[in-house]
């Protein structure tokens, strides 16, 4: 249970840039800009974990746990009071993976430290050239920041995030310790418009199926779609691209040929569910059938 709820803390401090965490504090992260140390030596901006008072409509970690686990707010605030108790000494905090916090200061974890800032600490040298190269100095290592960040959020979560499997690791061990859970929580998600071609990467291998008849067909590459809204949704996974997400289709279809596997837009990520309905107890029937060539599956219902 603590390294899931690490997972999430990870998760909220990079997606949302802050995390509530009850009885202890808000952990912000806070972009500091670039400083020019000489004519050509700048140090470029820098983000760094600080620990405020205030709340500032910071998402809670108790609201974040209720969401990937489906659990009530009551059993979702009782495992944040079991994981602070159990990561907790004297007034040393130790977030697995992402840091500890000793009274107000945060010293990030290697690996943590690396994801917030990918080009490093170190000042660069700026070549001598036009007369702005000062500005171009200081907007190429921005946008080196800007990189790494959305680096993370299509991360597929080898470190910290979900990928293929694990995007319900953190819920399905959390719902594990402490009882079933309910029904998933929907969540409001904004999609982005569809329109891309299949990479080639997706097309290369398309596998046959059963088709209606009882004949084999040709299995077509599927496309991101909408999620409608009122239906849950059988999950194996959350992809970082489509191509990502086509090909866990075709593997899961090779390895489960009663899987009809679709890809829907999830947030700036992509979801994988091999079936969809508009009833909710139907969607958790179909995961309990199939839980044994399965144990990935869980459920979303989109709003």
């Amino acid at each position: 249970m603590t390294r899931e709820v690490d997972k999430i803390i990870a998760n909220l401090l990079i997606a949302e840039g802050a995390v509530l965490l009850p009885g202890t504090g808000t952990l912000r992260v806070v972009r500091q800009a670039a400083r020019r140390l000489s004519a050509r030596r700048v140090i470029p901006p820098v983000r760094h974990v600080e620990l405020s008072s205030q709340c500032d409509g910071a998402p809670s970690l108790a609201d974040a746990i209720a969401r990937a686990a489906g659990c009530p707010m009551e059993q979702a605030e009782e495992i944040c009071r079991r994981w602070t108790e159990q990561v907790s000494m004297k007034e040393v905090l130790t977030i697995g993976g992402v840091g500890v916090l000793h009274d107000k200061s945060f010293d990030p974890d290697p690996a943590f430290e690396r994801l917030l800032n990918p080009h490093g600490r170190e000042a660069v040298v700026v070549r001598r050239g036009g007369r702005h190269w000062l500005f171009w100095g200081v907007a190429s290592v921005a946008a080196l920041c800007g990189i790494g960040a959305c680096l993370w959020i299509l991360f597929d979560g080898r470190s910290f995030g979900p990928a293929a499997g694990e995007s319900v690791s953190a819920a399905a061990a959390v719902a594990a310790a402490d009882g079933p859970a309910p029904a998933s929580v929907a969540v409001r998600e904004e999609r982005p418009d569809t329109g891309s071609a299949a990479s080639e990467e997706a097309a290369a291998v398309e596998p046959a199926v059963s088709g209606p008849d009882g004949g084999v067909a040709p299995w077509r590459t599927p496309e991101p779609e909408r999620l409608v809204s009122g239906h849950t949704y059988a999950v194996l996974g959350v992809y970082s691209t489509p191509a990502n997400a086509q090909r866990a289709a075709r593997e899961a279809m090779e390895r489960t040929p009663a899987f009809r596997c679709r890809i829907y837009f999830y947030g700036p990520k992509y979801m994988l569910s091999p079936f969809e309905s508009a009833d909710g107890e139907t969607v958790r029937a179909f995961v309990r059938e199939h839980a044994a060539a399965a144990p990935e599956l869980w459920t979303y219902r989109a709003r």
